[in-house]
């Protein structure tokens, strides 16, 4: 099982809508995926049963002794995407461990990166220890339509040594206004926003699979 995790302690980065729209790109890319909910909030619970079709199986996990639950799912299910808890640090540090890919979104500004400090910190203690693992990148959500991404933000990157990913998520009302109904983008009809979601799929699974 490939282990997918969106990690931030700030609010606001849009970490259970990726998270939700990631999920739905695995499976419409023919992936078995399961959906697991660590944060207390239960955005993501929320989201997927608001749609009694929402064909994403979800699982709410509160503890981080309780993650021992994805060993038995490994069986079923090729890709697990997380939801990650926001200031629990206990549950961060557990899912640090066990993830192939640690997405940390942010949006488009540099003090938002300069944030997670400790975060990325806690992933790259972790990578010394495993000799680069888990994979880890800063994901630029919520950016302005029209926006190009500032040189302040590259730079905030580069200095966190966490790189950027290729893949850019944007404010468009496709977001809320789906996931609002327990689904995503893929089955509304902005073609922008399934752009999105289908080049974050693909790089998400060429970076886990390719092992980069």
């Amino acid at each position: 099982m490939y282990i997918v995790c969106f990690l931030n302690p700030k609010g606001g980065s849009g970490k259970s809508t990726l998270a939700a729209c990631l999920a739905s790109g695995l499976a419409e890319a023919s992936e078995s995926v399961i959906a697991i909910d660590t944060d207390p909030q239960g955005t993501l619970t929320d989201w997927q049963a608001s749609d009694p079709e929402n064909p994403i199986p979800l699982v709410q996990i509160e503890k981080p002794n309780n993650l021992k639950t994805l060993q038995d799912l490994a069986a079923t299910y090729g890709w697990a995407v997380i939801d990650g808890a926001g200031r629990t640090e206990e549950m961060t540090g557990a899912l640090i461990r066990l993830a192939d890919l640690a997405i940390t979104p942010v949006v488009p500004s540099a003090f938002d990166l300069w944030a997670t400090n400790d975060l990325v910190e806690a992933i790259q203690e972790r990578q010394e220890i495993t000799g680069g693992q888990p994979q880890a990148r800063f994901l630029v959500s919520r950016a302005g339509v029209h926006t190009r991404l500032g040189q302040e933000v590259v730079a905030a990157a580069a200095d966190l040594g966490l790189p950027l990913m290729g893949s850019r998520i944007h404010q468009r009302q496709a977001y809320p206004r789906t996931t609002g109904e327990g689904r995503t983008p893929l089955t509304g009809n902005d073609p922008s926003a399934k752009h999105e979601i289908r080049g974050l799929t693909r790089e998400v699974i060429e970076l886990v699979q390719g092992g980069q």
